[in-house]
C-alpha cells in the first residue's frame, strides 16, 4: 500500500472540499487542485493542537476560510508557545506554509531537527497547553452532545411506517441547518475569546454578525430560564403501561375489534416520552 501511494503525484487535480474544516488546506478551501501537501498541513494544524491547545484558525463559515487562507499564526504573541522549543515552532510553520509548493514534504518532517533531536530535549510541563487541550477536548464534547441528542430518537415523535418516506425530508434539512448553526455559533464564540490584538480587523467583522448576536441573546435568555420542576410519574405508570399492551394483545384476537385503532393506540404506546 504505501508504494502505491508513493506513485500518486504530489499535485493531484482533486478539487472537492473533503474533511474538517478547521482542518483544510487553503488550496482544499479555495477549490484549487491539490495533493499531498494537505495532508502535510493537516498535520501541521493538529501539531499545532497538541504543541498549544489551539486550533491555529477560529472561526466558523467564511470567517474561518478567510483565515486559513491567510494563514497568518500566532506562536511569537501566544502565551502557550512561550515554553516550545523553536525548532518545534519552525516545524508547525514549514507545515503550515500557505503555498503548497513551499510547504514541507513528510520526508523533510521526518528529517525535522525536532523529530530528529528528539531525545535531547528538555522535558518541560507545559502546564498552558495542557490547560487549554482541556479546554479544547470540553468543547468537542460540546459538539457531539448536540449531535448525540439530534440523532437521538426521542428528537422524533414517533416512527409511523404509513406515512410518506419524503413527508419529512423538508424537516431534516431544516433540522441540519439549525444543528449546524449551533455548532458553528460555538466556534465563532471561541473565536470571539482567543482572537489576538493584532487580529483587530477579524474580531471586528465577528462583532458587527447581527446573527451571531441574536444567538447569543437567545443563550443567554436560555441560561438565564429557571427551569421548571419535573413532573414525576404516577407510581403506577410502569404497570399502566404493562396492562395497556396486554390488553392491545388480547383485542387483536377479537374479530369485532376495529384493528387500525389497535394500531393506532400501540403507535401512541412507542412514542418516546411514553417509556
Amino acid at each position: 500500500m504505501i508504494t502505491q501511494l508513493s506513485t500518486i503525484p504530489a499535485h493531484s487535480i482533486a478539487v472537492r472540499r473533503v474533511g474538517c474544516p478547521h482542518f483544510m488546506a487553503p488550496e482544499v478551501v479555495e477549490r484549487r487542485q491539490y495533493g499531498k501537501p494537505v495532508d502535510i498541513w493537516a498535520a501541521g494544524v493538529l501539531l499545532h493542537v497538541l504543541l498549544s491547545g489551539t486550533l491555529p484558525f477560529h472561526g466558523s463559515g467564511r470567517r474561518l476560510a478567510e483565515a486559513i487562507c491567510r494563514g497568518k499564526l500566532h506562536i511569537d504573541s501566544s502565551q502557550q508557545w512561550q515554553l516550545v522549543s523553536d525548532s518545534a515552532k519552525d516545524l508547525v510553520q514549514q507545515m503550515l506554509s500557505v503555498d503548497p509548493k513551499q510547504r514541507i514534504t513528510i520526508q523533510e518532517v521526518l528529517n525535522h531537527r525536532w523529530l530528529r533531536d528528539r531525545d535531547k530535549g528538555l522535558r518541560i510541563h507545559l502546564g498552558e497547553t495542557v490547560e487549554e487541550l482541556k479546554k479544547f477536548n470540553a468543547r468537542r464534547k460540546l459538539k457531539s452532545c448536540i449531535l448525540n441528542a439530534v440523532n437521538s430518537s426521542k428528537w422524533y415523535p414517533y416512527d409511523d411506517s404509513n406515512a410518506d418516506s419524503f413527508s419529512d425530508f423538508g424537516d431534516e434539512e431544516v433540522s441540519s441547518c439549525a444543528v449546524a448553526t449551533i455548532t458553528d455559533s460555538l466556534d465563532d464564540i471561541y473565536c470571539l475569546q482567543e482572537t489576538q490584538p493584532q487580529e483587530r480587523a477579524h474580531l471586528l467583522v465577528l462583532l458587527d454578525d447581527t446573527h451571531l448576536h441574536t444567538l447569543l441573546e437567545l443563550y443567554d435568555r436560555i441560561a438565564s430560564k429557571v427551569a421548571p420542576p419535573l413532573r414525576t410519574p404516577l407510581i403506577d405508570a410502569v404497570q399502566s403501561a404493562r396492562d395497556a399492551a396486554d390488553a392491545l394483545r388480547e383485542l387483536d384476537h377479537r374479530r369485532d375489534a376495529d384493528h387500525r385503532d389497535l394500531q393506532e393506540l400501540r403507535d401512541l404506546l412507542c412514542r418516546p416520552h411514553f417509556k
